[in-house]
């Protein structure tokens, strides 16, 4: 059997299907699984299937992705040589853009939310650094490096204390769960 899908959702309920050693368990006509799973690549003009990256197979969501990538850096000891440190406040960014609005549904931009969630003075700590690196606006910056990217890390640091120290946080519980 040969599925293919654009559709993450369905994508992640095809994994989550039980699989016996003859095929899926609900199927009429089992057919052996070998747990193969592809992906399609698509470069200008042709195509090229290839074996799916761990990253797919790894997390059911971008946001369980994103979460587990804001820890990782958390939890390095050498951040400055960090292989995603120039990636980090677009990550951090995109991570706050869903956990805000899982906390606070609405329509309003990250900012507001952010304040709303976490307070006025701990949102601009968080948004802060991760405004400067995720909106480019001054052709100055083209040439050099900032030492603002030392301050992701206090950002990643003050936002998993947040998480951590939230009383009875069932949300945080779950997605440490779903990284591990």
């Amino acid at each position: 059997l040969f599925v293919s899908t654009h559709n993450f959702e369905f994508f992640n309920l095809l994994k989550e299907m039980p699989v016996t050693k003859t095929g899926y368990k609900y199927s009429n006509n089992p057919v052996k699984s070998n747990e193969s799973r592809y992906f399609i690549s698509r470069k200008l003009d042709e195509s090229q299937i290839e074996k799916l990256p761990d990253v797919y197979n790894s997390y059911s969501s971008e946001y369980h992705y994103l979460f587990s990538e804001v820890v990782s850096f958390n939890n390095s000891t050498n951040k400055s040589t960090y292989p995603k440190l120039l990636l980090m406040p677009n990550i951090l960014r995109r991570f706050l853009e869903m956990y805000t609005l899982t906390q606070y549904p609405s329509t309003d931009e990250l900012d507001a939310r952010a304040d709303i969630i976490f307070g006025k003075l701990l949102s601009k700590r968080i948004c802060k650094p991760f405004h400067y690196f995720s909106h480019f606006n001054n052709i100055d910056r083209i040439g050099r490096q900032s030492e603002l990217i030392a301050d992701i890390s206090s950002a990643c640091s003050t936002l998993i204390t947040y998480l951590e120290n939230k009383t009875d946080d069932k949300h945080y519980k779950a997605l440490k769960l779903a990284i591990s």
